[in-house]
């Protein structure tokens, strides 16, 4: 999963995997996916709406659509 872009499969600003073991994690035993959900700060781009740090005000671009735009 680390070679994967999870914040462009999953549509969100940030993803962050955690190697984490469960406190009732046994071996042999497959242990649970554990997904948290924090809301962000950022601002949103207008074009592809993704919530990122380099957009200063909700519906100025992002650096990737700015870039695709100006092509």
């Amino acid at each position: 999963l680390h070679s994967l872009d999870l914040s462009e499969l999953f549509i969100s600003g940030e993803v962050k995997l955690v190697d984490e073991v469960a406190t009732d994690y046994f071996p042999g035993r497959a242990s649970e996916a554990r997904i948290v959900a924090i809301p962000t700060t950022h601002h949103k781009c207008g074009r592809c709406w993704r919530h990122l740090p380099e957009v200063n005000e909700d519906g100025a671009l992002c650096g990737r659509c700015a870039e695709v735009v100006n092509a």
